[in-house]
């Protein structure tokens, strides 16, 4: 499995060779540097997800006894758990 550093590199080469292939944007600096700024924006995006993530499965950890007495759908409390923290940091789901 690829870490996160290796798959913000390969999405953000990815989308500048793509956009530039395209004719969708001009790039006035060399591709490396904005691959790399790309980057740096992606991975620290996927960190915070992760972050959201492991506060998530902490919360259903803490009430894992009580999810499966009541037949409740991990996934979609995960989900929904997840949603709320990030509306609560102002970010989009």
């Amino acid at each position: 499995m690829k870490t996160q550093k290796q798959m913000a590199d390969f999405l953000a080469k990815t989308i500048v060779t793509e956009l530039v292939k395209r004719r969708k944007v001009i790039v006035k600096t060399e591709e490396s540097k904005l691959i790399e700024s790309i980057a740096e924006i992606l991975l620290k995006d996927l960190q915070i997800e992760e972050e959201i993530n492991s506060q998530v499965r902490e919360i259903l950890k803490e009430h894992s006894q009580k999810l499966t007495n009541e037949n409740v759908d991990y996934n979609k409390m995960f989900n929904m758990i997840k949603r709320k923290i990030m509306e609560e940091k102002g970010l989009e789901f």
